[in-house]
Order: C-alpha cells, then structure tokens, then sequence
C-alpha cells in the first residue's frame, strides 16, 4: 500500500489515501523499531447508523441530565463535607478559646501571687536587717560593758571613737 495521495477531491481539497484515513500504518522504520500502535477508530456517529437526529439528541440530554444530577451529586457532598469542617474547626476554635481564658486567669493569679510574694519578701528582708543591726547593737552593747578599752583601737591605721559607726556601715 501507498501512502502517497492518488487523487484530489476538487470540491473539498482534501487527498484520498488508498487505504481508510481512521487506519494507522507504521512506517518501516517504525516497524523496524517494534513499535506496537493500535490503529485508531474514529468515534462518530454517522448518518449510515441507523439512528436519526431527534434520537441522538434525545439521546446526549438524558446523558447531559445524568452527568449535571452526577455533577449536583458531587456539589452537595463537597458542600456537606466543607460544613462537617467548618463546625470541627468551630469546635475546636471554641474549645481553644475556653482553655485560652483558663490560662490567662491561671496566669493573673499567679502573677498576683508572685506581687504579693515579692512585696513579703521585701518586708522579710527589711525585718532580717533590722533584727541583724539589733543583734549587732547588742553585741556591741556587751562587749562595751564587758571591756571598754577592747574598742580603743581597731587596727593599726586608726581609732574609733564611736562604736555606733562601725553598726551604720552594713
């Protein structure tokens, strides 16, 4: 077989093979490298079918109805499952924002319990030095009564005069 035109409608232009244009024919080259191409058939419907215009037509509404109900199908589970999501993630978003509360109200508490210890812990502080510089008064007290020249001098370089100096330095 040829794959060359024999002749040429006038009408259309269009070549005639002298084999069917919906056959594929491989080329040597192509048979020679084991390609394995299935031909191909054209999917027309042609007037030779038996089958007239209103029947195809009737035909391609009911399977254009039967894809748009498919299509509607498709829709409404796509919607629904979008609605499913939205109320889980409302769920969650709420039950985010209840834990959220609770642990902003943990945190004020905390944060006024921390206040009040830092304010006792100052006080605590407060009263340690003043009991520390009366225990340090006392001890001076006792000392002085027990020796009062054992405050004369204190080392080398200078005197004390007042005991009540060396108690103001801490």
């Amino acid at each position: 077989m040829a794959c060359f035109p024999v002749e040429i409608d006038a009408v259309n232009a269009f070549p005639y093979f002298d084999f069917p244009p919906w056959e594929f024919h491989q080329t040597p080259l192509q048979q020679d490298l084991n390609f394995k191409i299935e031909p191909v058939t054209l999917a027309r419907v042609t007037p030779n079918s038996g089958e007239s215009g209103d029947e195809r037509k009737k035909r391609r509404m009911i399977s254009n109805r039967e894809s748009a109900r498919r299509s509607r199908m498709r829709k409404q589970k796509h919607l629904e499952s979008l609605r499913n999501q939205a109320s889980r993630f409302n769920d969650g978003n709420r039950e985010l924002m209840i834990k959220l509360r609770l642990t902003l109200r943990q945190n004020q508490m905390i944060d006024q319990e921390n206040r009040c210890l830092c304010a006792e812990a100052s006080i605590l502080r407060r009263r340690l030095s003043e009991f520390r510089r009366e225990l340090l008064l006392r001890y001076l007290e006792e000392q002085k009564m027990s020796s009062s020249s054992a405050w004369a001098c204190i080392n080398d370089v200078g005197c004390v005069n007042d005991w009540r100096l060396v108690v103001n330095k801490n």
